[in-house]
């Protein structure tokens, strides 16, 4: 669970167990680009999803995977949904094999999970 509250200007502090961040929007929009913006924040959550659960089962499996960069980039946002790009690089002295089977568990993970299916947000005002 986040649970958040507004900073001075356009900026929000996000808290969950004992980490916190700031969100921001940049200066172009009126923000004082004090952090991440939302957007930037879904695409952290899918790359640091995919280096975890990539890095787990590699573990698991005994692979000599050194390190998986990630980059993440929402492409596109319509109203009938949205479409990220998102390029991975396994280091490592890893066979293909070894790297189409990351590639597959990077395509299981949680968080990619919950964005490719349907999405509804139950909001009640408290």
């Amino acid at each position: 669970m986040i649970m958040g509250n507004r900073q001075e200007g356009l900026a929000a502090e996000l808290h969950t167990r004992n980490h916190s961040l700031v969100a921001g929007l940049s200066e172009k929009i009126g923000g004082k680009d004090e952090g991440m913006n939302p957007h930037q924040i879904i695409e952290a959550g899918l790359a640091a999803c995919t280096i975890l659960t990539c890095q787990m089962y590699a573990d698991k499996k005994g692979w000599p995977l050194l390190n998986t960069k990630v980059t993440v980039k929402i492409t596109t946002e319509e109203v009938t949904g949205a479409v990220f790009q998102r390029d991975i690089v396994f280091e490592g002295d890893l066979t293909n094999e070894q790297k189409e089977k990351l590639l597959a568990i990077a395509n299981k993970t949680p968080v990619y999970n919950l964005l490719t299916r349907s999405i509804s947000i139950d909001t009640k005002l408290v």
